[in-house]
Formats: C-alpha cells, structure tokens, sequence
C-alpha cells in the first residue's frame, strides 16, 4: 500500500508539473513590420496598393489627414483627443478598416475572434507642435506598450500627420490593454529649451490608451 501511495504521489507531482505553464516573455514587434506616415524604421502607409490610384494608402491617408483636421475645428479644438482602438486585418485592409473610423465614423469594434489578425492604430490630432515617433512597441501576455518619442517642430506652427498600424498578428482569448509611455526627448532638443517630456501636449491631442478582446463570443 506504502508503495502504490507513492508511486500516486509522483504520478500527481509529474501531472501538476506539466500543467504548469510559464510565463509569456516580452516580444518586441520590429519597427520594419509596422506600416506608418514619414516614422524613420516604419514601412511606407502611402506604399500601401499603389497599383490602384482609387483605393492606395496615399489616397486614404489623406482622406484621413482632411477629416482629422475638419473633426478639430468643428470642436474647435477642445476635447479633440479620442481613444486608439484596433481592426480587423493588417496593412491594406488595416488601413480601409482605421479609415471607416476616422472618416466614415463608423465605431471600433471592442472585441475580435482568435483566428483573426488584428492591428492597432496609433494616431494623433493634426496637432501643430510635435512630430511622433514610434521607438518600441512590446507584448507582454495582454498589454502592449507604444513607447514614443516627440520631435517639436522648431521654429514654426507645423501640423504633422501622426499614424500608425502596428500588427499584432493572431492573438489568444483574453482582453488585451494598449498602453502609451512617452521617452525622453532627444538632448538637441531639450538644449534649445524644450521640456524633457511634453505631457500636455499627449493628453491633448495623441490617442488615449485603450482596451480590446479576443473571445469566441464575438459582438
């Protein structure tokens, strides 16, 4: 009896062994697999389709850039600053689906089958002061980190389209959180006088962070 209670005992140990599941490590989504407008290290967002002049990133993009601006001053630039969100399908489609949204006014969708890719847009009001750049996006379980970086345009009321579709591929259930961390501004800068970081200026115009799920149960 002694012996079949041990050998029960390691059956138990060797089971609970391989339940156990270790931690998801961090993953770094490469800046060359994200497709964006004028971000050193992106892919080209106006590359997207250039065979069909009625349908290409060039044409949707700008379709984005009037709309962003017409969406401001009917606010009259208060409160302009929305949530990201993400879409269904990368690059081309990607880019048709932020386009529903940012033009069409068509609402995100909150919740995403696992089979299917998913990208998040990344984007700011057509906002003079600052260019965005994108320095690291990472995924750790269900949060993902848009680290940022603001170059300020010197010299000048410049307004700089900032947007990006960042891939996160096929992802499994669960509600996924997409946060924003802004890094240090480059020492040239903050030389010339500029603050280190310029929160204000996030929280007025770039897109707040946001949540998502993956679920069978799709709404």
């Amino acid at each position: 009896m002694k012996r079949s209670f041990l050998i029960g005992a390691a059956l138990l140990l060797s089971t609970s062994a391989v339940a156990v599941v270790p931690n998801e490590q961090p993953r770094t989504i490469p800046l060359d697999k994200i497709w964006a407008y004028k971000m050193p290290g992106t892919r080209d967002l106006q590359g997207l389709d250039k065979d069909d002049p009625t349908k290409s990133g060039q044409r949707q993009v700008a379709a984005i850039s009037e709309s962003l601006i017409l969406r401001a001053e009917d606010l009259k630039w208060e409160n302009i600053s929305r949530p990201g969100f993400a879409v269904p399908g990368t690059g081309l489609p990607a880019l048709r689906a932020a386009h529903s949204i940012l033009v069409e006014g068509k609402k995100p969708l909150d919740a995403f089958p696992p089979n299917e890719e998913i990208t998040i847009v990344f984007f700011s009001e057509l906002a003079p002061g600052n260019k965005v750049q994108i320095q690291e996006v990472t995924r750790e379980g269900e949060s993902v980190v848009i680290r940022y970086q603001l170059k300020p345009h010197v010299g000048r009321m410049q307004r700089s389209l900032n947007l990006a579709l960042i891939p996160l591929g096929k992802l499994p259930g669960g509600k996924y959180t997409v946060g924003l961390e802004q890094t240090t501004r480059d020492q040239k800068f903050i030389k010339l006088g500029f603050k280190p970081v310029d929160k204000q200026w996030s929280r007025d115009f770039l897109c707040k962070p946001f949540s998502f799920n993956v679920t069978a149960n799709r709404r």
